[in-house]
């Protein structure tokens, strides 16, 4: 079982990132999606959490106005 079948998501949680690359990844996104797939038992999408909260405090202190002019339809 892959990642984005585990944790419904295939692409990247990183919104405030500034590549187009749809395939690119934050490094911890590749760290749990590489033990999720040397350990298929266990489930790594936990270590994503302190990362969405970064993202979101990030978006919280840019302002919602200044994150959608910069990092939205991409």
């Amino acid at each position: 079982m892959t990642f984005k079948s585990r944790c419904g998501k295939a692409g990247s949680e990183y919104r405030i990132r500034k590549t187009n690359e749809h395939a690119a990844v934050s490094t911890i996104e590749a760290i749990a999606r590489s033990l999720s797939l040397l350990e298929p038992e266990q489930i790594f999408s936990d270590l994503l959490a302190p990362f969405r909260a970064q993202i979101a405090q990030q978006v919280q202190a840019m302002g919602e106005e200044v994150y959608r002019r910069n990092y939205t339809n991409r």
